[in-house]
């Protein structure tokens, strides 16, 4: 029977950029593995230590089915949020009111 980490680099397909995870993903394109995120698998695999309870995994190459651990970076959930393209981001960003305030 393979390993766990055997099963889990089974589903990995290396680019020259990006490792693609094409394992199950979950309605936002991120894997899963055991139950879990793959990407969290994968950099808790590199960094050899399990990541800090209350800290998340932000994609530096904003590539969501992507677990290459170099492309990972271990962050606060408020620095991921903010590091994204979202609504808090963008909204996060801004200077000045658009009506001038």
């Amino acid at each position: 029977m393979p390993s766990q980490n055997e099963r889990f680099w089974s589903k990995v397909e290396k680019t020259p950029t990006c490792w693609l995870w094409n394992g199950a993903k979950n309605w936002q394109g991120y894997g899963c593995f055991d139950g879990n995120s793959a990407q969290r698998y994968s950099i808790s695999q590199s960094n050899g230590v399990p990541i800090p309870k209350g800290l998340t995994v932000d994609h530096l190459c904003r590539v969501r089915a992507c677990v290459n651990p170099k492309h990972l970076e271990i962050v606060t959930l408020k620095e991921n949020i903010l590091r994204s393209r979202g609504l808090a981001a963008v909204n996060a960003s801004k200077h000045h009111c658009n009506n001038g305030h």
